[in-house]
């Protein structure tokens, strides 16, 4: 777990680049970050001056730096990262110890010349004659889509021809239904033929029209008839006087237009019915989602949604109001019984047949996870993240955790392994974000896939994600999604018994993936796993490590 807290110790930082990066493409500057600087370079941004420059995640290799160029940085230290601003190709190149490259007197004259000019900053594409005076102030200019339309056009045509609530009446459900965009995806036998995909407005998600909850609602009998396989299963504790949750928030990530439309994953949310008719509205355009009226606590509702074959269950509790307690450790009591609950599960070989037997109709990718999937016996084998109210309960999840009493909840195994979440995670976040909003932006494209004004605009309006055939995007953006490989594959099956230096270059020069660290198994025999963010260039690989990296969509 040292590696572990020494990831964990790794901040984001961002710091114009000197003049030696400039005229380089991305991916050589990250090479020698990484290589030389011993930091890794995650995002550029064009002069952060220009009012509407936003951060760059994992670029397009070819990009040229330009002067005035910043990036962002994972190190350990400000110093570190402070190398990037200084390096100067005369002064430091004989320098071997990173931690001796300093500010030279070639890097003190060239920041003096530009103070000398407060008004004037670099624009691609303007001449020495276009540039703005110094006492002209730069007015946020209205956001225009690709298409040269305003944003707020867009909104007013979608209010104008779309009701607010989906169709509820039977003949237009009926027709809802038989549409072919709505076949395309609610279909998950795959037995139809499969139209075009459809974004919304923006182009970071996919979309689907309006549908009423009834359209999408599954007894426990048809869920199990469906056979879902490498599905996600959203097991969230509720009652109908829950308070909601967002339960948006976690979904939208997952139909990021970023992931390729063979890899989306089907969404079972099992809840109580009257809880999910308050957040569907926030759902009802969003595709591939199916809803389960049940409880994370009954075992037959857990099993109808095919537990043994799913790809990650998440188990969330949503807050009663009129349930009050003096004990903070019953805040989570429920959805630490539903854990507990799903752990002591049994799947029998008809469980495992029937999703088997499901799988050959999918994919050959699919086909062998799904088999893989189906060797589960018990609910220990079941991927599984659950979130807390208060993050001291995690010692309550899982009794042959090692953790200590009173170890901080960043350095529990369940946290480090991704098999909880809580809330006080985001506080750190949530405060940085306060003093460099731009910290937000950053994340948010690494989640979502992309960042958009455009997307911001429409949700600040309250319209929600806006998408019929005469306003959707057709195309999807220039995006990046963070994604999971083993060293067992072909891919990078070369590099097992080698450092991860040699591991990092090789990605980034062939194969255009920005390596961020790697997932390692706990023990030989163990199942469990814990994430080691940035190691360093000397760091063995083993055959059983699997590793996180960037990787962009539009090459």
């Amino acid at each position: 777990m040292e590696d572990y807290a020494k990831g964990a110790s790794l901040e984001l930082y961002f710091r114009r680049l000197s003049p030696y990066f400039y005229g380089k493409t991305f991916v050589e500057a990250c090479e020698f970050c990484a290589r030389r600087l011993k930091i890794v370079m995650l995002a550029i941004q064009l002069d952060p001056e220009i009012y509407d420059s936003r951060p760059q995640i994992f670029p397009n290799p070819e990009s040229i730096i330009q002067p005035n160029t910043a990036a962002y940085f994972l190190a350990d230290h400000r110093l570190d990262v402070q190398r990037a601003a200084v390096y100067c190709k005369y002064c430091h190149e004989d320098i071997a110890d990173p931690a001796q490259i300093t500010q030279c007197s070639c890097q003190a004259g060239f920041k003096s010349a530009l103070k000398n000019r407060p008004g004037q900053y670099w624009i691609p594409s303007y001449t020495a004659e276009d540039s703005p005076d110094e006492n002209v102030a730069i007015l946020p200019q209205p956001i225009i889509h690709l298409n040269g339309e305003p944003v707020e056009s867009r909104i007013w045509s979608y209010i104008c021809e779309h009701p607010n609530t989906p169709v509820n009446n039977s003949r237009e459900k009926l027709n809802v239904m038989q549409s072919p965009e709505n076949i395309h995806l609610d279909d998950v036998d795959g037995d139809q033929p499969k139209p075009s995909v459809l974004y919304d407005s923006s182009g970071l998600f996919y979309w689907t029209p309006a549908r009423p909850l009834c359209s999408v609602r599954l007894t426990r009998l048809q869920a199990a008839r469906k056979n879902f396989a490498n599905h996600i299963v959203v097991c969230v504790v509720s009652q109908s006087t829950s308070q909601t949750i967002g339960l948006a928030s976690f979904v939208m990530p997952l139909r990021s237009s970023a992931i390729p439309s063979g890899e989306l994953s089907d969404i079972l949310i099992l809840a109580d019915d009257k809880y999910v008719e308050k957040e569907w509205k926030y759902l009802y355009n969003l595709p591939r989602l199916f809803v389960v009226k049940g409880s994370p606590l009954n075992r037959a509702d857990l099993r109808s949604v095919n537990l043994n074959t799913c790809k990650m269950c998440v188990l969330i509790g949503a807050a009663n109001p009129h349930e009050k307690s003096t004990d903070p450790t019953l805040l989570d009591k429920s959805v630490i019984l539903a854990t507990l609950n799903v752990r002591a599960m049994k799947f029998s070989e008809d469980e495992n047949m029937k999703a088997n037997n499901h799988s050959r109709r999918s994919n050959l990718d699919e086909q062998t996870e799904t088999i893989k999937r189906c060797t589960r016996r018990t609910g220990f084998e079941v991927p599984l993240i659950t979130d807390l109210m208060r993050d001291t309960n995690v010692q309550f999840l899982d009794d042959d955790d090692e953790d200590l009493p009173g170890t901080e909840f960043y350095l529990t195994q369940p946290y480090s392994g991704g098999r909880a979440f809580s809330a006080s995670v985001l506080d750190l976040l949530m405060v940085t974000s306060f003093f460099n909003p731009i910290i937000y932006t950053v994340l948010h494209s690494v989640i979502f896939g992309g960042a958009s004004p455009e997307l911001e605009q429409i949700m600040a309006e309250g319209a929600g994600l806006i998408g019929p055939s005469t306003i959707s995007s057709h195309e999807r953006g220039d995006q990046v999604r963070v994604k999971q490989f083993k060293m067992s594959d072909e891919l990078f099956s070369m590099h097992v018994g080698s450092t991860y230096g040699g591991l990092f270059t090789d990605a980034l020069l062939n194969k255009r993936l920005l390596l961020l660290g790697i997932y390692r198994k706990i023990g030989v025999t163990s199942n469990k796993r814990y994430v080691i963010t940035a190691p360093s260039e000397d760091f063995m690989i083993y055959e059983s490590d699997r590793i996180f990296a960037l990787q962009r969509t539009v090459d």
